[in-house]
């Protein structure tokens, strides 16, 4: 569309920006002589007449704001069908310019919260709400002077038909949970906007915002179920008291978070006061043995040699065990439908073999997938974490003692094209489309893990393939060893051979891509790449020692553990927890399945 040369008394010089709604100008004022910025609604928006009521309304009272670092509302008027409100001009650039440079140094960015913290604040105090805090919305000149700015239009679309619109609704990285769920009904006050500025904060600190997709919806689905990965996994300068500032500000739950935008500001402040708490040391935990190559190599011939012996493999591995599995999962009353058949019976599974004495991994192809299972060794070992440990969360704690029996484990994770079999069984479900994005259907990734089946769905594949869901216990064990490792590689610290996590690949990999990463008893892919259903609900953990616990009798979510290929440090350790309903199908979810064995 051409240029427009002038608008009313306002003359044209050159357009500034464009976005959803409008296109701005910087423009003069030839009354007043002089320059201001000038914001045009697009054509089709004009069209919509509460549209036009509400905007011209809430431009006017945004008119009436008077604040430092508000920008300041001339004039809002109509001229040949074009509707437009005229602002100050502001030099200088916008934060998201300033940010496609890198991060920002602490004191720069705590600065900047503070400015647009207080004009929040005074935009609420009037029972308003911004909705589209943003980089791109916030300018910034040289002398550090922030100001926000595009206040108004957002509010406007409320009760239009344009509310269901992705440009009207916010811009999907800073969306608060509840504006997410693209729920009409939803009441959206003004902790979104709080919300929002810990993604800037936390977008300013670490180079990027906490979420990001193949897709909008996939962003939004992460703001609303996805834990934020913990900004000093991206900076690791960062210090604890910025970290836990910035998670608060970004608490899923609206009460969670700071209930006023400069209770985050000065939380950040107080993060960079030379008088600090010292944070305890973690108790230091023994290096764990590298797992010697002897162990598969041995462990094949052992195999190899019971099968020539006429051993048959089996009942242990799914028989009498004091961790017994849980009953067959059955999805509540209330819970939605999944139209699962029946699943088919399976044949008696074969003996599996006694361990022997030797150190060995034994491995076993169940016969339903062809899955690859190893045997886990019974043993004790310290499950959660130990009190002082700065990178624990609460419901990691208490650090207990946990004893078990040997039990199997899958190598690695259920994969696309096994839980396909599952489904062409008839005792499975395909994953929804609207969550995985059809990559289930997908040839090339056939050997990535399954994404988007809930836990129900898990327990029955599980189930048909003649196994069951891990415990929590039996995970981490498999996953930590009796050292207690931190990852399950050991104790030092990840990087990218060892695990896909932080976002470098941004992605799925196939099952099996990172060997280096195996735990002690053989196990691929604990850390990473998808977190992974348990069979245990969330709850608190017992101070007492346990032996085969399977956790709590009953609750609202059940556990994931490993993090995700978009997870940094503190949730790819291997005690590290996370909830989630039973029947959430998120794209970020797998499993693998378990079994019972002897020695």
């Amino acid at each position: 569309m051409a240029e427009p040369k002038r608008l009313g008394k306002y003359e044209i010089l050159k357009e500034i920006g464009r976005g959803g709604f409008a296109a701005v100008y910087k423009a003069r004022d030839t009354q007043l002589d002089r320059v201001v910025a000038l914001k045009v609604l697009h054509p089709q928006l004009t069209t919509d007449g509460k549209f036009i009521q509400r905007f011209q309304q809430e431009a006017r009272t945004a008119a009436g704001l008077r604040h430092p670092h508000i920008v300041t509302i001339h004039d809002v008027g109509e001229q040949a069908g074009q509707h437009y409100l005229a602002m100050t001009f502001l030099p200088g650039r916008t934060l998201d310019q300033r940010l496609a440079q890198g991060p920002l140094p602490v004191e720069q960015t705590v600065s900047i919260v503070e400015q647009i913290a207080g004009a929040l604040d005074a935009i609420h105090e009037r029972e308003l709400v911004h909705r589209d805090v943003k980089p791109g919305n916030i300018m910034v000149d040289d002398a550090g002077q922030a100001t926000l700015v595009d206040f108004g239009i957002v509010r406007a679309a409320e009760g239009t038909r344009l509310t269901t619109t992705m440009a009207v609704l916010g811009t999907p990285e800073y969306m608060a949970p509840e504006q997410a769920e693209l729920d009409e009904t939803a009441e959206i006050d003004w902790r979104a906007d709080i919300y929002a500025l810990g993604v800037v904060a936390y977008e300013m600190l670490a180079g990027r915002p906490p979420f990001a997709g193949r897709s909008p919806t996939a962003v939004l689905y992460k703001h609303v179920h996805e834990p934020p990965p913990a900004p000093s996994t991206l900076n690791p300068d960062l210090s604890s008291e910025l970290e836990l500032a910035l998670l608060k500000a970004l608490a899923k739950g609206r009460e969670e978070r700071f209930q006023q935008a400069g209770a985050f500001a000065t939380a950040l402040r107080g993060a960079l006061l030379p008088e600090k708490t010292p944070v305890p040391e973690p108790v230091p935990r023994p290096q764990r043995r590298q797992m010697p190559t002897r162990w598969l190599v041995a462990g094949g011939a052992i195999l190899a040699l019971l099968l020539i012996l006429g051993v048959t493999l089996g009942p242990r591995l799914f028989g009498a065990g004091s961790a017994a599995p849980q009953a067959p999962a059955e999805r509540p009353a209330d819970a939605p439908s999944t139209d699962r058949a029946e699943a088919p019976a399976q044949p008696p599974a074969e003996e599996l073999p006694q361990e022997p004495a030797l150190e060995a991994s034994i491995t076993w192809t169940r016969p339903a997938d062809g899955m690859v299972m190893v045997q886990v060794p019974g043993g004790t070992f310290q499950m959660g974490s130990a009190e002082g440990d700065p990178d624990a969360e609460v419901n990691e704690f208490p650090q207990h003692s946990v004893t078990l029996d040997p039990f199997w484990i899958d190598q690695t994770e259920v994969t696309n094209a096994q839980y396909r079999q599952c489904v062409e069984a008839g005792a499975c479900q395909a994953p929804p489309e609207t969550c995985d994005y059809g990559v289930y259907g997908h040839a090339h990734r056939a050997d990535h893990p399954v994404l988007c089946v809930d836990w129900y769905g898990a327990a029955a594949y599980c189930e048909w393939a003649g196994a069951r869901l891990p415990t929590e216990a039996e995970w981490e064990y498999a996953a930590r060893g009796p050292d207690s490792a931190i990852y399950p590689w050991g104790n030092s610290p990840p990087d990218s051979t060892l695990l896909n996590y932080a976002g470098i690949v941004d992605d799925t990999t196939e099952v099996g891509s990172y060997p280096d990463g195996a735990s002690w008893c053989g196990a691929l892919d604990m850390a990473g790449s998808v977190w992974e259903w348990v069979a245990d609900w969330h709850g608190k953990h017992p101070s007492e020692a346990q032996t085969n616990p399977t956790g709590q009798p009953a609750g609202q979510y059940k556990v994931v553990h490993g993090g995700s290929y978009a997870d940094g440090l503190t949730c790819v350790r291997a005690a590290h927890r996370f909830q989630s309903l039973p029947d959430d199908h998120s794209p970020s979810r797998g499993f693998r399945c378990a079994g019972q064995g002897g020695e």
